[in-house]
C-alpha cells in the first residue's frame, strides 16, 4: 500500500516539496492515511472535528488524536462545533450540516497555514455507497461518478483502495484506531446500505465493491467524453447577444439525444424541468 499511496499522491499532483492539511476523524481510515503519510516523510498538519454528537465519546476521539499527533511530532488543530444547532437554525440534516461545518474550517486553516492541499481518507467503499445512495434517491449521469478523487485543492488519495485492504494494512502495522459508534446505527441512509443492501450484493458477487469501484471508474472516463461533447455542442446550438441567449431549436432537434442535450443547456441557467420546457 506504500508504494500505491506515493503512486496515487504523484499522479494527483502531490508532492513530499506541498503543504498537506490532514483531516483526521481517528477512524481507521485517516489513521492508516496519516501514518502512510507519516512513513513517507510528507509534510503534513492535521485537523480533527469534534461534532459534539456522540457525547464523551466524541471527546475520546478528539483526545485520541491529539495525542497521537503530539507522539508524531505533528501539529494539530482541533474544533468544537455545536453541530445540532448548525443544523437546526440552516434547516439542514446533521450530515449536511457537518460537512459544511468541516469543510469551511478546513479551508480557513488551508489559508491560514499555506496549505496546498486538503486531504481526506475517502476510500472505495465510500465512492461505491455514494452512487447506490443516488441511485436509490434518483440521480441524473452525474451522481454515478461517484467520490472525486480531486476538486481543486481538496485530494482524496485512498479512493483506489477498500475498507477491506485499509483494515489489512491497520493490523499488520499495529495502528491504533477508533471506532465510531454511529456507524452502526441504521437510521442514517449511507448506514443502511453499507449495513444491510451491500452484505446482501455480496452474497451475489463477494467482490461487490471492487466491481462497482471498478465501473466507477469507468463512468467517469465516460464523463470526461460526455463533458467535451456537452460543451462544444453548447457553443454550437446557443447565440448570445444583447444580455440573451437563444437555443437554435432546428438545430437541437437534429441531435442524437435533444432532450438530454437541452437538459445541459438550461440546467446553467437554474431550470431542472426539462418536460416543462
Amino acid at each position: 500500500m506504500i508504494k500505491e499511496i506515493i503512486d496515487q499522491l504523484t499522479n494527483l499532483g502531490v508532492s513530499k516539496d506541498h503543504q498537506i492539511l490532514l483531516a483526521v476523524s481517528g477512524g481507521v481510515d485517516s489513521m492508516v492515511l496519516m501514518d502512510l503519510l507519516f512513513k513517507n516523510e510528507f509534510k503534513f498538519l492535521i485537523a480533527h472535528c469534534n461534532f459534539s454528537l456522540r457525547g464523551q465519546e466524541s471527546d475520546l476521539d478528539q483526545k485520541f488524536v491529539e495525542l497521537t499527533s503530539k507522539s508524531m511530532g505533528v501539529k494539530c488543530f482541533t474544533k468544537l462545533f455545536q453541530t445540532k444547532e448548525y443544523s437546526f437554525k440552516k434547516q439542514i440534516s446533521i450530515q449536511m450540516a457537518a460537512r459544511e461545518l468541516r469543510y469551511d474550517w478546513f479551508n480557513k486553516i488551508k489559508n491560514e497555514y499555506n496549505c496546498d492541499f486538503i486531504l481526506t481518507a475517502h476510500h472505495t467503499d465510500d465512492s461505491v455507497e455514494t452512487v447506490l445512495m443516488n441511485l436509490i434517491k434518483g440521480t441524473g449521469f452525474q451522481g454515478l461518478h461517484g467520490i472525486k478523487p480531486k476538486q481543486t485543492h481538496l485530494i482524496r488519495p485512498m479512493l483506489n483502495f477498500t475498507k477491506k485492504s485499509i483494515l489489512s494494512y491497520a493490523k499488520k502495522n499495529s495502528i491504533a484506531y477508533r471506532e465510531d459508534s454511529s456507524n452502526i446505527d441504521n437510521k442514517y441512509i449511507r448506514n443502511k446500505i453499507r449495513n444491510k443492501i451491500i452484505p446482501i450484493m455480496r452474497e451475489i458477487n463477494p467482490n461487490v465493491v471492487k466491481s462497482i469501484g471498478d465501473t466507477i471508474s469507468c463512468v467517469n472516463d465516460v464523463e470526461n467524453i460526455y463533458q467535451n461533447y456537452i460543451s462544444s455542442q453548447k457553443k454550437i446550438l446557443i447565440e448570445h447577444s444583447n444580455q440573451e441567449f437563444k437555443i437554435d431549436i432546428k438545430k437541437l432537434k437534429c441531435e442524437i439525444a435533444p432532450k438530454q442535450l437541452l437538459y445541459e443547456i438550461i440546467s446553467d441557467f437554474g431550470f431542472s424541468d426539462i418536460d416543462a420546457v
